[in-house]
């Protein structure tokens, strides 16, 4: 009876060490982050306004009103690496950690991609600052969302032209004399503008939150 207790005490013993050993393998692996789910925006340290998306077939897009860049990415756990740049540790739908070379964010914002456009129905407003001039602006877009309008009056600002939308969350339009880019944040629309003005030449405007208009 002794030899059989020993026996059955050893095999659950065993058991139970094997079950143990396999919860902590199972905690210690991160499953992959889908990079689709997200952008990545804000202000770069050339204080330009920048937009990263992620497709599918791990291209990664780089935005803003100068240049449109593309690289490749890969994942591991909850670890994108783009290629050439760096990389991005993403958790709890926030980013953790980043170090990437020549794109380096002054403030870098996780944005969850939506399946309805943000934008529709809503106006903006505030004042667009750079060293030389402020300007008072309104931003509006139509009931679909798909298009917009600026001016410096509400009325100047008809949503009747259209615009890149970026994974229903940002939005770019580029043209040879007027550009600009823009994602919400809070209920708050960041926005760069860049324009051609006079004698002044060539202008970039900024406002880290244009109010939402009730």
């Amino acid at each position: 009876m002794k030899t059989s207790f020993k026996i059955m005490t050893t095999a659950l013993f065993a058991t139970l060490l094997f079950s143990c050993s396999g919860n902590d393998d199972e905690k210690g692996v991160v499953a992959d982050i889908d990079p689709t789910n997200y952008t990545i925006a804000g202000k770069m340290l050339n204080n330009h306004l920048t937009i990263m998306t992620f497709g599918l077939d791990n291209e990664v897009s780089i935005k803003n009103v100068d240049e449109e860049l593309s690289a490749t990415y890969t994942v591991s756990g909850d670890t994108l690496k783009i290629a050439n740049y760096g990389f991005v540790k993403i958790q709890n739908d926030a980013i953790a950690h980043a170090e990437m070379d020549l794109l380096e964010f002054d403030d870098a914002r996780l944005i969850k991609n939506e399946s309805v456009n943000v934008f529709k129905d809503k106006d903006f407003t505030g004042t667009l600052v750079n060293t030389l001039f402020q300007i008072p602006f309104f931003v509006r877009f139509s009931d679909s969302g798909i298009l917009h309008g600026v001016g410096q009056t509400f009325e100047d600002a008809n949503p009747d032209r259209e615009y890149d939308v970026i994974d229903n969350v940002a939005g770019i339009s580029v043209r040879e004399n007027f550009s600009h880019i823009f994602y919400i944040h809070n209920n708050k629309l960041v926005y760069e503008l860049k324009i051609e003005v006079g004698q002044a030449g060539l202008q970039y405007f900024y406002n880290e939150g244009f109010d939402l208009q009730q």
